[in-house]
């Protein structure tokens, strides 16, 4: 659920590209990608690109007070472990671009400069096709 309650499911986004995010506030690397999917979503969100971040903290407060000091312009729900196991999520950040199709196209572990720059051009490729 997102943080006022309401549920949200990935076929609410049929047709869209959308990047789903999973992360938590006390993991560096997560923290790090949090301002370029920012990014990507302002940029690219005009042409039907969504940014899904699931938080794995599974402490509602921290997160709430991590997003009062760090706004992101997209979608934050709280995840259950029934969604990051079915997802194979083992190490975060990890990052999953899907196509307008519901398809898979990219799939992402950590964040570094060098993935984000070929995560960018995946997700611009899809946002443009």
């Amino acid at each position: 659920p997102t943080l006022n309650g309401k549920r949200v499911s990935l076929s609410d986004f049929k047709g869209k590209v959308v990047i789903l995010d999973f992360w938590a506030t006390w993991c560096p690397p997560c923290r790090e990608a949090l301002p370029h999917l920012a990014g990507l979503y302002n940029r690219l969100g005009e042409k039907g690109v969504e940014v899904i971040g699931l938080n794995l903290d599974m402490n509602e407060p921290a997160v709430r007070k991590f997003l009062e000091q760090n706004p992101m312009p997209y979608t934050v729900l709280i995840s259950d472990q029934a969604t990051s196991l079915g997802y194979g999520v083992s190490g975060i950040p990890r990052i999953f671009v899907i196509g307008r199709d519901g398809k898979v196209r990219g799939d992402y572990t950590g964040f570094h400069p060098k993935m984000a720059k070929t995560m960018d051009t995946l997700v611009e490729f899809l946002a443009n096709n």
